[in-house]
């Protein structure tokens, strides 16, 4: 999930940044973009978003654009369903 708050990094602290766990397989660095699907509300669908990375902690990446706090993401590896813009999950 999505969450809004402080990042430490090991040259300091990042204030109120939308962050989440890193996605399998992804080399997520300042900079760069990775396609991830939402979760609907109902969380039977996903949605493909694109989602522009900034610094990453550990097992974190900061979202600078794409996600907004409280976005459910799939974070598994999902190059499978990279052509489909919606999925359904059963």
């Amino acid at each position: 999930m999505a969450k809004r708050g402080d990042l430490q990094l090991a040259t300091g602290w990042l204030k109120d940044v939308i962050y989440i766990e890193k996605p399998e397989l992804c080399a997520c660095g300042p900079n760069t973009e990775w396609t991830l699907f939402v979760l609907d509300a109902d969380g039977r669908s996903a949605t493909q978003v694109k989602a522009h990375f900034g610094q990453s902690a550990g097992n974190f990446v900061e979202v600078q654009r794409g996600l907004k706090a409280g976005d459910r993401v799939i974070v598994s590896d999902m190059a499978a369903y990279h052509e489909y813009r919606n999925i359904d999950l059963r």
